[in-house]
């Protein structure tokens, strides 16, 4: 008789895990049961408001109080982490985490990073407390003290470790130098030194170019001085612009460039 029972309730269990998977409750506590563990926590835990917000789901209990039965420690998601309020409405509430600010040049932590660092304290924690999660009467929880001190560990905190930003660099936009027009202030031009002066102190001097080359299109559109020379490294075809002006060269204002044009030097 021994033999069929047990032979029936592992054939039982068995099924269940494959019905419902791996992440079903198969064991449930009794009302009864359940009402007097919540009633001696409230006592216990003191300082806490309990609500329907704050208690936690009768499924979560379930699986902790399986944990443990069978002396086994099992990762659990955050989303199977759910209050009885969440329960009873049968939602999935989203939680945000807010963490303090991080050094310069660095990204914050991300949510991701902290996904992983619970999980490796729970792998950690399923090593250290195997086949002894129960403590002994009097004695401190067994997986509070290990939780406290994993917390802290270095295996663990390196999951939550800023990560370098990685900037791109800005390519600095270019544009063709314009002179000024005028003949300066004053009736005939009488301020016209002083004003020359003051182009030659602040104004930037206009880059280089080769004897008959142009510096922009027949139209006034800028044209790129480093195709010219061969040595754009913007990846743009001939005839298209870039950041500096038109890939067309500076001297016959063709879809080529001015280090290779027929008509230089003429």
């Amino acid at each position: 008789r021994l033999f069929w029972e047990a032979h029936g309730l592992a054939v039982r269990d068995l099924r269940l895990r494959q019905e419902h998977g791996a992440d079903a409750v198969l064991k449930k506590l009794p009302t009864s049961e359940r009402t007097a563990r919540a009633e001696a926590q409230r006592r216990r835990l003191t300082g806490i408001t309990w609500s329907p917000e704050t208690e936690p789901s009768h499924q979560l209990v379930d699986r902790f109080v399986a944990m443990v039965e069978e002396q086994t420690v099992i990762y659990i998601r955050p989303e199977l982490c759910t209050s009885r309020a969440q329960e009873t409405l049968q939602v999935k509430q989203a939680k945000t985490f807010a963490l303090g600010s991080v050094p310069k040049n660095m990204k914050p932590v991300t949510l991701q990073q902290i996904m992983d660092a619970d999980k490796r304290l729970w792998i950690l924690l399923s090593e250290e407390v195997r086949g002894k999660i129960v403590a002994r009467p009097g004695s401190d929880p067994t997986c509070d003290a290990v939780i406290e001190r994993l917390s802290t560990s270095n295996d663990v905190l390196s999951y939550l470790a800023p990560q370098h930003e990685i900037r791109q660099p800005t390519i600095p936009r270019w544009e063709p130098y314009t002179p000024r027009k005028g003949r300066g202030k004053g009736k005939d031009g009488k301020d016209k030194g002083k004003l020359k002066g003051q182009q030659g102190e602040g104004a930037p001097n206009p880059p280089s170019i080769p004897d008959g080359a142009h510096s922009t299109t027949s139209d006034g559109k800028p044209l790129c001085f480093l195709y010219s020379r061969g040595k754009c490294w913007a990846k743009k075809k001939a005839g298209q612009r870039c950041a500096k002006g038109f890939h067309l060269c500076w001297f016959c204002l063709k879809e080529h460039p001015g280090c290779d044009c027929p008509n230089k030097g003429n």
